[in-house]
């Protein structure tokens, strides 16, 4: 113990706190600006919904064909197949999906 006294201070391997306490940080605007695109969501995630939702429409319409064999169109009715709403997050490279009417969060 005498011996390491005796050699002064160890050497400093990295940012000392006066580096860490000078370095950038994000404007008020920009902050908001990040706040906001998170409360908006993924907007990957809208157009995929959307995407999901019109082929699930021409997979019924295809498989009611084969069932039907022809039925006349006039007839039938528009069927929807409505997606939820749900929130999104990022966190350490993972999509975190909040369902709020299951209360349930899923990693994507």
């Amino acid at each position: 113990v005498a011996a390491s006294c005796a050699n002064g201070p160890a050497p400093n391997a990295g940012p000392s706190i006066q580096d860490y306490l000078r370095r950038p940080r994000p404007t008020w605007e920009e902050v908001k600006e990040i706040i906001d695109r998170k409360k908006k969501g993924s907007r990957a995630l809208v157009d995929f919904e959307d995407q999901m939702n019109s082929n699930w429409k021409k997979e019924l319409a295809k498989n009611r064909e084969k069932l039907l064999g022809g039925v006349d169109k006039d007839k039938e009715k528009e069927v929807s197949f409505q997606f939820h709403p749900c929130l999104t997050f990022e966190y350490n490279h993972f999509v975190l999906l909040y369902l709020p009417h299951t209360k349930s969060l899923f990693c994507v």
